[in-house]
């Protein structure tokens, strides 16, 4: 748009330059018409005085009638040659009219242009200061959607570049500031799972050792594997070993999501459960036959707690010492 302008400010600064040399030139013909007109009717003049005095000199008839005749001739040719000066003068008076207005429309042109370039100079300079304001929102924006790692560490992985778009399924980069087990869990068991939960992790390299952890990160975006709904769970542990523990390495971990403390417990597989109640069978007598099994074994109801895949706590319904029976007789 600037350079449009300054083409129009230049178009303008010719046409002025042109209108001038224009409206010179047509007062100069006009000047020279004047001249030669004032030039014919002097001329026209002195030739009359000239052939007025020859007529008064005349002596006889014939020179008398000579002279008059060198009179009309005079007067016809100074009528000629004023007409011709006048209508010289004339047109030259009609050529500087038309240079004038020539010259004033090419002038409102330019100027016209001018005026209606500024204008787009300045709605151009509003829509560039729009972009910026665009701009600073965008930046403003994109710093507010930059996603942080949760701790520091160093990144041991990264699928991505600078540019490339993510999907709300897929990891960008892996970091550690500690070793760290990922482990899957099913969408049943993730929500006896909080971060902070003390764990445990063995390693195929190192069967006979046990690494104390803990859970360090929930990845709350669950994956389908074959219609199998599961979470990916961080767990941390230090290997407090002199060992060389590697990325990639197999691992297995136990996560304690509650813990009870001198308690009274059973295998998890001598309990049953009838109409939603938990029992036990009880050995009331050690004096046991097949014939009298029935008699010796009593229904317990039982009141559990916490359990693992082995054992289940008993709240009520037992006592320390007794004996139950871990398969039911049929």
């Amino acid at each position: 748009a600037r350079m449009n302008y300054q083409n129009a400010l230049d178009a303008n600064h010719i046409a002025v330059q042109m209108a001038e040399l224009n409206t010179e030139g047509a007062e100069s013909s006009t000047r020279s018409a004047l001249v030669s007109l004032e030039t014919a009717n002097r001329s026209a003049e002195l030739s009359l005085e000239s052939a007025l005095s020859a007529l008064e000199s005349a002596q006889g008839a014939q020179d008398v009638e000579s002279a008059e005749n060198t009179v009309e001739s005079v007067k016809s040719s100074n009528r000629s040659s004023q007409n011709q000066a006048e209508t010289s003068y004339t047109q030259s008076i009609d050529n500087q009219s038309t240079t004038y207005w020539n010259n004033l429309s090419s002038l409102q042109s330019t100027g016209s242009q001018i005026a209606m370039t500024a204008e787009n100079i300045k709605q151009t300079e509003l829509v560039v200061e729009a972009a910026k304001k665009e701009l600073e929102n965008a930046e403003e924006s994109l710093r507010d959607y930059k996603f942080l790692a949760p701790y520091d560490g160093v990144v041991l992985s990264s699928d991505f570049r600078i540019g490339e778009q993510a999907s709300g399924s897929t990891g960008i980069s892996l970091i550690s500031d500690e070793f760290i087990v990922k482990v899957t869990i099913s969408e049943n068991d993730i929500f006896k799972i909080s971060e902070g939960d003390e764990a445990f992790v063995t390693l195929d390299a190192y069967s006979e050792l046990e690494f104390n952890g803990k859970v360090a990160s929930i990845i709350p975006i669950s994956t389908n594997d074959g219609g199998i709904i599961s979470f990916e769970v961080l767990i941390e542990f230090e290997s407090g070993e002199d060992i060389d523990i590697y990325y990639g390495l197999s691992a297995n971990a136990s996560i304690i999501t509650q813990k009870a403390e001198d308690v009274l417990y059973v295998p998890i597989q001598s309990v049953y459960k009838e109409d939603g109640k938990s029992f036990v069978d009880l050995l009331t007598t050690f004096d046991v036959d097949p014939e009298n099994i029935r008699e010796a074994i009593k229904k317990v109801e039982i009141t559990t707690g916490i359990n693992d895949s082995l054992y289940i706590e008993v709240i009520s319904g037992l006592k320390e010492g007794d004996i139950i029976v871990t398969s039911r007789i049929k």
